[in-house]
């Protein structure tokens, strides 16, 4: 018998691309089901990209070595991928563009958020490279005044039942 007996690489890529596409779902589908916070679901999302790259890596594995199974190494390269492909681009983002949390309307003069888990003032050093990764962030000009506008974005934040940490006006 071979030794390939315990271990066929073309099977164990295949299980690990098809247990990476199942972690992002459950991820997604978790947060989406309220059983956990965005940041458990993006930490489940990284480890699918990790266990994807690694199901990629023996699935290649086992087409070099040309081992039986070279049809379950193809289809684990297949369902690897994608998930690899996710994972390296929300590096590539967060490497390239300021986080998200870190962006602003103003960046003149921007916004305190005082009543938040974690208070901060806005990083003037983000403004810069705020303005080059998102251009078309910019104020919004509306046709009723501050007051009216800030008034039907709280009414509309009460309807949908979020949670409001704190509710300073214009």
């Amino acid at each position: 018998m071979s030794d390939t007996r315990f271990f066929r690489p073309g099977i164990a890529g295949l299980i690990l691309g098809l247990v990476a596409i199942e972690m992002v779902v459950v991820s997604a589908f978790g947060y989406r089901q309220g059983w956990w916070p965005v940041l458990q679901a993006l930490a489940v999302s990284e480890y699918a990209a990790y266990v994807a790259a690694l199901g990629v890596a023996v699935s290649l594995l086992a087409l070099v070595l040309r081992r039986r199974g070279a049809v379950f190494a193809l289809i684990g390269l297949l369902a690897g991928l994608p998930v690899l492909v996710m994972g390296l681009g929300w590096e590539y983002a967060t490497r390239a563009t300021p986080p998200i949390n870190d962006i602003s309307t103003d960046t003149e003069d921007p916004p305190v958020f005082w009543e938040t888990p974690t208070p901060t003032d806005y990083p003037v050093a983000n403004a810069e490279p705020q303005k080059a990764a998102y251009p078309r962030v910019a104020p919004l000009d509306l046709a009723v005044s501050g007051d009216e506008a800030f008034d039907l974005a709280a009414e509309l934040v009460r309807e949908r039942g979020w949670e409001i940490l704190s509710e300073d006006g214009i």
